[in-house]
C-alpha cells in the first residue's frame, strides 16, 4: 500500500489545492506504481499534512478520469488499464525527466555493434530475419551515477548512416520526439526482475526489480525502423520533482 507518496502545495500556483494534488499524484504513479497498488488517502493526508477533503477530492475526480477505481472509503486502487496511458501520453524523452531531479545529466554510448537477424532475433524485436540491425547501449547518468541503460536497435536500410552516433540521447538518433508525426510509436511498460549485468552497470543489487520500457518505433507506412529497451530501477524514479508539464 502507497501511503508515503511525497505531495505538497505552493500556495503561489495559480491551481487550485485540489488541481495541484490531481497533477502531482499522476506524475507520482507515472513514474513509480506498481499495477493494483493501493492509496489510503487518510494515511496519506497523514503524512503530508494536507487536509483528508482536498486528498479525497482529487482521488474522487482521479476515479472519475478512471485512473484508479474506490474499493472501500478513502482507499482507492490504481487502475491497471491505464499504467501505459499515464506513463506515456505527452512524457519528454528520458533526459528530459531526468533533468527534474539531476543537475548533471550526461548520456554515454558504451558499446554498438552490427548483426544481421537471425529467425529468433527478429521474432523478438519484430525485425525481419536477415535485416541488418545496428545495435548501441548507452548509460544514462544522474549527477554522475547510472540511473538508466537503454539498448536501442536500428534498422540499416532506414539508418543507413547512422553509425556510431556518440553520447547522445536515442530519440536524438532517431530525430523523434512523442509528438512528431514520421514515427509511429508504440511502448509499453512493466515492473520485471532487471538483468543482473545491467543491475551490475547501475550498482544495484543483481535482484533488484525495475521498470522496463519497451518502445517500438514504425514509420508512416507501418514499417518496423526501431526498437528501444530501458531497464529503470524504480527507487531512482520515487523522489522526481513534478513536472510543470501536464500529464
Amino acid at each position: 500500500m502507497r501511503n508515503e507518496t511525497v505531495l505538497s502545495l505552493d500556495n503561489r500556483s495559480n491551481m487550485s489545492s485540489e488541481d495541484q494534488i490531481i497533477k502531482q499524484i499522476k506524475r507520482y504513479v507515472s513514474l513509480s506504481s506498481y499495477l493494483g497498488e493501493i492509496y489510503d488517502a487518510t494515511q496519506i493526508s497523514k503524512s503530508t499534512s494536507i487536509e483528508l477533503d482536498i486528498i479525497e477530492s482529487a482521488f474522487k475526480k482521479l476515479e472519475k478520469q478512471k485512473y484508479f477505481r474506490r474499493i472501500s472509503e478513502y482507499k482507492y486502487l490504481f487502475n491497471d488499464l491505464q499504467i501505459n496511458k499515464v506513463i506515456f501520453d505527452n512524457v519528454s524523452p528520458m533526459t528530459n525527466i531526468l533533468k527534474e531531479t539531476y543537475k548533471d545529466v550526461k548520456v554515454e554510448l558504451y558499446e554498438y555493434s552490427t548483426v544481421t537477424a537471425t529467425e529468433n532475433f527478429a521474432k523478438k524485436y519484430h525485425f525481419s530475419k536477415g535485416d541488418k540491425i545496428y545495435i548501441e547501449k548507452r548509460k544514462y547518468y544522474g549527477d554522475g551515477n547510472v540511473k538508466m541503460v537503454n539498448y536501442c536497435y536500428y534498422l540499416k536500410d532506414k539508418f543507413p548512416n547512422i553509425e556510431k552516433s556518440h553520447d547522445v540521447s536515442y530519440y536524438d538518433v532517431l530525430g523523434v520526439n512523442v509528438n512528431n508525426p514520421q514515427y509511429i510509436t508504440k511502448r509499453h511498460l512493466t515492473i520485471e526482475k532487471i538483468p543482473s549485468k545491467i543491475n551490475k552497470i547501475m550498482a544495484q543489487d543483481v535482484d533488484t526489480l525495475g521498470f522496463i520500457a519497451r518502445e517500438y518505433f514504425y514509420d508512416t507506412e507501418n514499417n518496423h525502423v526501431a526498437y528501444s529497451i530501458n531497464y529503470l530501477n524504480e527507487m531512482y524514479f520515487l523522489r522526481f520533482k513534478f513536472a510543470s508539464k501536464e500529464i
